[in-house]
């Protein structure tokens, strides 16, 4: 079957594709029915068991991508292309609900209150337990998404006998954001001793990282037609700059009875002493590298199939934004002071801290499309 070759060139693929688990300190965690208030919940007690926390896989998801090139050459020794990627948002979440504190329900933490009787040891925010805390909600949701847009120049370096091999150069824009949210609520029982019985309480913490990518780009791609079949290999990377802004806010609300309710700053978290908006700027790489095989449909559209993975050198998760310290053989340590719970005045040490800290980040997949020339 001869083959067209127009000016202009259409691509359109479905994404079949995964991401990079998210790594989270455990944020959820319960104990048997049985267990004494005083250790429910507690980091590093055998009885323990960590609900929520650890790698995250969300699994796969759909995107698209779409490339639109043009050449004024009718031997198409140059051409000008834009393409657009994106993977659509998704959520993991993870919701337990507990109406007279079965099963029980905390949230931990190590404490550095020096005047606390659980000074510099592991803790827990009871949310349920059995007439402590009950009417109990609590919920995690991690969400993420990814988009990215190239403008490139292609240049034909070599080609003889089906077989063709293009320089690419040009700009690359990538975005990466991701939220992790906490939410819980409840009510207090009569066995309560810090919050007056049948006060509601509820609170969130948000951790939110946006990292925007901005360089140039320089790569090459081969192809080589048979007959009807025809295979591409790309190679490229992206170097430039990264910017990245993380946010930490938290809320709690508590309603005593027959008194209004009172709104104030933090949630467990995420307290006065790292909550805010942060940004980093740090030089990064995108490479990209992806195979793809063809079969010729009609003369100007074939059908495609491919593998593509992408690469992000440096970029910042909010489950990394979580004050966490880790020593061999402990458990893990998410430093918090509780002296600010409920608005109250820091006394100590201060904690959490904000800490920006970046990683890898990778993103891979099948591709489906439609390739049309005219």
């Amino acid at each position: 079957m001869p083959l067209t070759q127009g000016r202009w060139r259409f691509r359109g693929d479905y994404l079949l594709w995964w991401t990079k688990a998210a790594s989270l300190p455990p944020l959820v965690t319960s104990s048997p029915n049985d267990t004494p208030q005083d250790d429910a919940g507690i980091l590093g007690l055998d009885d323990t068991e960590v609900l929520f926390g650890g790698g995250i896989e969300m699994g796969p998801r759909s995107g698209a991508r779409f490339t639109l090139s043009f050449s004024s050459d009718p031997c198409q020794l140059a051409a000008l292309e834009a393409s657009y990627l994106f993977i659509s948002a998704k959520a993991f979440v993870f919701e337990e609900t507990s109406e007279a504190g079965d099963p029980i329900l905390a949230r931990p933490f190590f404490n550095v209150d020096g005047d606390s009787n659980n000074a510099f040891q592991q803790d827990a925010l009871l949310i349920a337990f059995p007439d402590v805390a009950f009417d109990s909600r609590l919920r995690t949701e991690l969400s993420n998404e990814f988009q990215s847009f190239e403008l490139l120049g292609r240049n034909m370096v070599f080609e003889d006998c089906g077989r063709r091999l293009d320089v690419l150069y040009g700009y690359r824009y990538s975005r990466f954001a991701e939220q992790l949210r906490i939410t819980n609520s409840f009510s207090s029982g009569p066995d309560n001793l810090i919050i007056p019985e049948g006060t509601l309480v509820s609170g969130f913490d948000n951790f939110v990282a946006t990292n925007e990518f901005h360089g140039g780009e320089l790569g090459m791609s081969g192809q080589a037609q048979y007959a009807r079949w025809s295979l591409e290999g790309v190679a490229k990377v992206a170097l430039g700059g990264t910017r990245s802004r993380t946010t930490i806010d938290g809320r709690t609300t508590i309603r005593v009875p027959n008194t209004p309710s009172v709104t104030t700053p933090g949630g467990l978290l995420a307290q006065p002493t790292n909550m805010g908006t942060f940004t980093q700027n740090n030089f990064t790489a995108i490479p990209e590298v992806g195979l793809t095989a063809g079969l010729q449909i009609t003369p100007r559209m074939k059908a495609t199939v491919g593998y593509t993975l992408i690469y992000w050198s440096r970029v910042a998760r909010p489950g990394d934004q979580i004050d966490a310290g880790y020593v061999p053989g402990s458990p893990v340590l998410l430093n918090v002071n509780p002296t600010q719970f409920g608005g109250g005045t820091l006394v100590g040490m201060p904690a959490p801290q904000h800490r920006f800290i970046t990683t890898d980040f990778w993103t891979q997949g099948l591709s489906f499309g439609l390739d049309c020339r005219f």
